[in-house]
């Protein structure tokens, strides 16, 4: 489908306020959306398999009947996606009989899910470079706390590079090397072969070890 992609303001244009209705908070933003404009999920990450994950819920979706294993894959496409609250995944789970690896397998995505969640909702709250100063620390503290707990975002996600970052802002305004460190090497895995990061990262790397070699 072809689209125009307008990035800059056009006074008078209809549907200007469309991005944050729809939930998106800078550029750039995907979402998968019925007919009626709905936002049924978000892919986690902007590569070719997150597309195809999508487009393989929507058909699976739409089938009248589905396989235990297609319903199984449906559940776990919902939850990666965003589109089935993990709540009410472990009612549908309780309802099927799989076996102990397809029951621990969706265990593990609703798992996932909710720590998908609690990241969102922490990452939600930073709306502006304002924010980021009044309250990154606290929400990055937050953040590598369930860092430590073992809590990860989705790959390629939004969320994930904002999780990173604000671990790293937690660390630098606090004086607390080890999220910093950790919030600094998973965003450099995160942003591999990115040439446009390089300069940002290179800065965050001078400001971690400058941090790390005041406390030697």
């Amino acid at each position: 489908m072809l689209f125009c992609s307008i990035m800059s303001k056009v006074p008078g244009r209809k549907h200007d306020g469309l991005l944050s209705e729809k939930g998106g908070q800078g550029f750039p933003y995907l979402v998968f959306m019925d007919e009626t404009g709905k936002v049924i999920g978000k892919p986690a990450g902007r590569t070719v398999a997150a597309f195809r994950q999508g487009a393989r819920y929507l058909t699976l979706e739409r089938q009248e009947k589905r396989t235990t294993e297609e319903e199984v894959e449906f559940l776990e496409l919902g939850l990666a996606m965003g589109s089935l609250d993990p709540a009410k995944a472990k009612e549908i789970l309780a309802t099927l009989e799989l076996s102990d690896e397809q029951k621990a397998k969706l265990e593990e995505a609703i798992k996932a899910a909710e720590g998908q969640a609690k990241i969102r909702a922490l990452v939600g709250q930073i709306k502006s470079r304002q924010d980021v100063q009044s309250k990154g620390s606290s929400i990055g503290k937050q953040l590598y706390a369930l860092y430590q707990e073992g809590v990860r975002p989705a790959k390629g996600s939004q969320e994930s590079i904002a999780m990173y970052q604000l671990m790293i802002t937690h660390g630098l305004q606090d004086k607390v090397v080890a999220p910093a460190r950790a919030g600094l090497d998973e965003l450099k895995a995160a942003l591999e072969g990115n040439k446009r990061a390089a300069g940002f990262l290179k800065q965050m790397e001078a400001q971690v070890t400058a941090l790390e070699d005041s406390q030697k």
